[in-house]
């Protein structure tokens, strides 16, 4: 690399660090004070080494904070008696017990019902074995079919002599 693009990469990577900090690790924000798109942003940002998500304050992803959230808020739940399902309706049976509200068991039996029926039948037709296929009935597409017309044309052909065999 040139030493005029060198210096210009540490310029971006400098002005680009300042407007991450400022903004917390937000891309949106960031590209928006540098005038620039967001996805524009996030690409200089892969070729420049820059990890937007270190100048978070808890160093994680968005996606990876509301995972978080949703595992202490169910951890929650639970420990208030609540059902590990929907973390709606109280669960039925004494307080950690029983795991699931009356509705979300019934669904779940529903849904294994479903399911057994379902693998029943899967069961029934698998144990009969389909014959293996016969290559002389099996369809063939119709440029195939034509090739195969005009390779037994020229096949008959060579035979009588009409045409004369080429050599490889």
């Amino acid at each position: 690399m040139t030493p005029f693009y060198q210096k210009l990469a540490d310029f971006q990577r400098k002005l680009i660090r300042g407007a991450l900090r400022r903004n917390k690790g937000n891309l949106m924000h960031a590209a928006r004070e540098l005038g620039m798109h967001r996805n524009t942003l996030g690409n200089l940002c892969n070729r420049l080494g820059i990890d937007p998500t270190a100048f978070r304050p808890s160093g994680k992803s968005k996606r990876e904070r509301q995972a978080e959230s949703q595992k202490k808020y169910k951890e929650r739940a639970l420990a208030n008696g609540l059902c590990a399902q929907c973390l709606k309706r109280p669960a039925g049976g004494k307080r950690g017990t029983k795991t699931a509200c009356a509705i979300c068991a019934e669904t779940k039996r529903e849904n294994e019902h479903k399911r057994a029926k379902r693998l029943r039948l899967y069961k029934v037709s698998s144990k009969q074995p389909l014959p293996p296929p016969d290559p002389r009935e099996r369809p063939l597409g119709p440029r195939l079919d034509r090739m195969m017309a005009i390779s037994a044309r020229l096949s008959a052909l060579q035979r009588q002599g009409a045409v004369a065999q080429r050599s490889l």
